[in-house]
């Protein structure tokens, strides 16, 4: 993946150190280059969702990566 190519939205600075933080520890990123973890927080936005809103549902293709922050999930895996 070329790191350079990904889109990067404006965020308060304390909001990308956040997910700097989140994406350092996840196991799917956590050995990225410090840049590489740079970038992808900088095209990361947040979501909220309501109880019992749908966010993946088992089967699907993927086109969004998502990081709990806070909350909790409910995961059912068929």
């Amino acid at each position: 993946m070329d790191f350079n190519k990904i889109p990067q939205y404006e965020k308060p600075k304390e909001q990308t150190q956040e997910i700097i933080g989140l994406l350092g520890k996840s196991f799917l990123t956590k050995n990225l280059s410090e840049h590489e973890i740079e970038k992808l927080a900088g095209a990361m936005l947040p979501r909220e969702f309501k109880p019992n809103d749908l966010i993946i549902k088992y089967g699907d293709t993927g086109s969004e990566y998502f990081i709990l922050a806070k909350g909790d999930v409910k995961v059912i895996v068929y």
